[in-house]
């Protein structure tokens, strides 16, 4: 019978995966390099209210159930090190070491683990064309009104603004019969060209570690992307959208405001059940938000 409590301490004390802390011990629930949170468990987060909440409560569950092991693993370590002392039985009661352990060693969980995992974020824009169920966006193509006037409202003529150029400029290129000298514009009408449904939202395609898009949703910010950003029309609710090919002119902030980020698949269909493309589509591309300054009058011109 093992009489001497003192030496708990002193015993665990020897054991690697242990590390002290005030009068007890802390055991960390390591998980798998290549463990990640699937994609219904994203789910389960995104729809969540409080998202952060949501994700603890998921790592808290997965957690109780690692740490049935990690106790076994740590029982039989205590034995390992019982071996060695001279004033410890031989045999120690399972019930006793279950007792140490409820009284000297706490559980936590490796969240940054979890936290790290990379997400594709589908950015999507809503600028006050979501009042109209993202219907003005079609400016050619399939759904376009003849002669009808852009509207204000539009988060491709936000965009086009935002790239250097006027909603004259992206009226005569509409309206050009040849090709426009401006890569961007041109991209935005071979955009709209290739459109197959009425509803389409401008929408950036980007990855991101779940942290940043947790903080986001905590706190929302402008988000700032590169050039290099992949960019389109976007139909989740339907399933289509356009080839997803808009050329950006330059660096891009966005407001916090005019911004619905979503993992994908989370918001009816993802992207990459209606295209069938690989991760390597979105990309590492948000930047660190310079400070705020005035656009030039050309940038908002008419």
């Amino acid at each position: 019978m093992f009489t001497n409590p003192s030496l708990i301490p002193q015993i665990l004390s020897r054991i690697a995966g242990l590390r002290p802390q005030d009068d007890h011990f802390v055991a960390t629930i390591s998980p798998d390099p290549t463990d990640q949170l699937s994609f219904e468990q994203l789910q389960t987060i995104a729809q969540a209210t409080d998202k952060y909440a949501a994700f603890h409560e998921i790592l808290d569950e997965f957690m109780m159930q690692c740490r049935e092991d990690e106790e076994t693993e740590l029982i039989r370590q205590i034995r390992e090190v019982c071996e060695d002392l001279d004033d410890v039985p031989a045999s120690l009661d399972q019930a006793m070491l279950y007792d140490w352990i409820a009284q000297w060693v706490d559980f936590e969980g490796d969240y940054d683990h979890y936290l790290n995992q990379s997400v594709l974020v589908n950015l999507l824009m809503n600028t006050g064309d979501g009042d109209t169920d993202f219907t003005l966006n079609n400016f050619v193509g399939y759904a376009a009104q003849p002669r009808q006037p852009i509207d204000e409202r539009s988060s491709l003529l936000w965009l086009v603004r935002h790239q250097g150029y006027t909603k004259r400029q992206l009226n005569h290129a509409l309206r050009a019969s040849q090709a426009s000298a401006s890569p961007f514009l041109q991209s935005v009408l071979t955009e709209c060209l290739n459109t197959t449904s009425l509803m389409n939202a401008l929408t950036f395609f980007v990855r991101m570690p779940l942290r940043d898009l947790l903080d986001w949703y905590a706190k929302p910010h402008p988000i700032t992307l590169s050039a290099q950003t992949a960019c389109g029309l976007y139909d989740p609710w339907n399933g289509a959208g356009g080839s997803l090919e808009i050329q950006l002119a330059q660096n891009l902030t966005i407001p916090a405001k005019y911004l619905e980020p979503h993992i994908d698949g989370t918001r009816n269909h993802g992207i990459q059940d209606i295209y069938g493309l690989s991760s390597t589509f979105w990309t590492d591309t948000i930047l660190p938000t310079p400070p705020l300054t005035r656009r030039s009058s050309s940038q908002v011109s008419a």
